[in-house]
């Protein structure tokens, strides 16, 4: 774990791609004492609902190692990235040999970078890829490199999970463009959760960066909008459930108030009830249907007045 930045990525690529995806983050290799941040195994009867996840999900067609970097990675750092790989493979490949199974395929390797990196793109020959996104770069060919350069995409909802792991104004106009989804959204449901558990303060072993600080002000929001939307959701349940009870309790009155009068009841009386059920109480309604006889009781109800 590097910052808090790299623990928020991985949330959401975990949240996004958990429903179609084996996800498994800090993927600790088992030939030597490294971690992929995060190592991505498609269900192939998934594919419709990865698909919701746009971009994200297109990068994890395949099985697929993600890097998230907060800062253009150096060219040691994407070595080492791809000898995770190559040495996680190798694991895998053994494994497959002990039970008799074929090779696994060699997986795609993402780096996700929240800031402009065309000086690494040069040195490895990255080419933009064909029918991707803008941001999006292949290098070398065959190696199953890609780079996304997140402050490149273009605005759009295909991009929006990808851009969630930006910095500075990136984050903040994806941030926007998320709270601006509809309530039902496919991105509010899987990333609302995420939200409750980023930590705001430094990670255990380490200390906020200046990016850490940027970012931790939005992420700040995002808990907000979270618990906000929490306490909706319990108000909605008490209702619903005050509305329910109401009209469990109501029938039986109804059906009082129907023999006495020996008809149904208009839809203005319903409301009646509804509304001096809280106003005047069971007890009252009871004795009231009780006591009075049809004519009195139906000018009751047509009373505004009544007692």
């Amino acid at each position: 774990m590097r910052t808090l930045f790299d623990y928020f990525a991985k949330l959401v690529a975990e949240s996004a791609l958990s429903s179609s995806c084996k996800v498994e983050t800090s993927e600790r290799i088992a030939s030597e004492v490294m971690e992929i941040d995060a190592w991505v195994t498609p269900d192939p009867k998934r594919a419709t609902e990865r698909a919701r996840a746009g971009l994200l999900g297109r990068m994890c067609a395949e099985l697929s190692s993600i890097e998230a970097f907060h800062n253009r990675p150096s060219l040691l750092a994407i070595d080492e990235c791809y000898a995770k790989r190559t040495l996680k493979h190798a694991d895998l490949r053994r494994t497959a040999e002990r039970v008799g199974e074929r090779d696994p395929p060699r997986a795609q390797l993402w780096f996700v970078v929240a800031e402009p990196m065309n000086t690494v793109l040069r040195q490895w020959k990255a080419e933009p890829m064909l029918h991707w996104p803008q941001g999006c770069y292949e290098a070398a060919p065959g190696a199953c490199l890609h780079f996304v350069v997140v402050p490149e995409l273009p605005q759009t909802r295909e991009t929006l999970l990808v851009r969630m792991m930006g910095l500075g104004q990136v984050l903040r106009a994806a941030w926007k463009e998320f709270k601006a989804l509809p309530d039902d959204a496919w991105e509010r449901k899987v990333l609302l959760p995420v939200f409750a558990f980023v930590p705001l303060t430094p990670l255990e072993g380490q200390t906020h960066t200046i990016d850490d600080e940027e970012v931790a002000m939005t992420y700040q929001e995002m808990q907000q909008v979270y618990e906000n939307t929490q306490r909706r959701a319990r108000k909605e349940g008490i209702k619903k459930g005050r509305k329910k009870g109401l009209k469990k309790g109501l029938a039986p009155l109804v059906c009082l108030f129907q023999r006495k009068l020996d008809r149904p009841l208009s839809t203005e009386e319903r409301a009646t009830l509804v509304r001096r059920l809280d106003t005047h109480g069971p007890d009252r309604l009871g004795n009231v249907v009780i006591d009075l006889d049809a004519p009195v009781l139906a000018a009751w109800l047509a009373d505004p007045d009544a007692k």
